[in-house]
Parts: structure tokens; C-alpha cells; sequence
């Protein structure tokens, strides 16, 4: 027998039935992204699917921005990557300006502010 799995076809509507993960096409079209790998690109995006999860808790500090609480174990298991991995990622969202993390203490995830990627106007690398 094959390694290969035998997958079934999708018939109607039955591709509708996953949920899926939304990645801004700027990150490959933008040439200030140009350095980026997929583990910033899929950070970023879990990051985004849970602005809307925090919008709808109201997850809103005294200015109306919206917030996430996500520790970087629940980043490591998202993105599939180690510690190291998954501390660089964060890092180069900071310095990218894309994210800005406030420590709530030992053993508690991070306050994080997902910052509007689309505001950014790209330089040539």
C-alpha cells in the first residue's frame, strides 16, 4: 500500500465547513515584508483571528483599541514552532512595528496590541 493518502473529493458545500486562517497579501507583495518567513506571516495571522474573538469580549482599553491576550506557549503550539522560533517572531513583529506587547507578569500571557498592517507604506529592500 501507498504512503500516499487516498482523500476524498469535496462535494457541494462541504468545503465550508472548515475554519480558516486569513493571511494579508501585503506580507508578499509589500517589499518591507521581504524579510519575513512564514513564522511572522502566521503569527501575525493568529493574531488577527483573535482581534475578532477579543472585539466581541470587549477586549477594549480606555481608548477603544482593541487588545489580545495570547501567551507564547498557545504561539508555539498555533505556528507549530519552538521557543526560540516563536520569541524571534514576536521580536520582529515588534521591530516591524506591527505588534506592541505589555508583560502582565510571570505565568500570564502577554496584553498585546495588533497593529493595522495596512498603514504601512513599503520601502524597496
Amino acid at each position: 500500500m501507498s504512503k500516499e493518502a487516498r482523500l476524498d473529493y469535496f462535494y457541494g458545500t462541504e468545503g465550508e465547513q472548515f475554519q480558516f486562517l486569513q493571511v494579508p497579501l501585503v506580507f508578499f507583495t509589500d517589499p518591507l515584508y521581504c524579510d519575513f518567513d512564514c513564522d511572522e506571516i502566521m503569527l501575525y495571522s493568529h493574531m488577527l483571528r483573535r482581534i475578532c474573538l477579543s472585539r466581541k469580549n470587549g477586549w477594549l482599553d480606555d481608548l477603544n483599541r482593541v487588545y489580545i491576550r495570547y501567551s507564547q506557549k498557545e504561539a508555539r503550539s498555533d505556528i507549530r514552532r519552538g521557543k526560540d522560533k516563536v520569541l524571534d517572531a514576536y521580536r520582529t513583529l515588534e521591530k516591524y512595528g506591527l505588534i506592541e506587547r505589555i508583560d502582565m507578569g510571570i505565568g500570564k500571557a502577554d496584553m498585546i496590541y495588533v497593529k493595522n498592517f495596512a498603514k504601512h507604506v513599503g520601502e524597496p529592500c
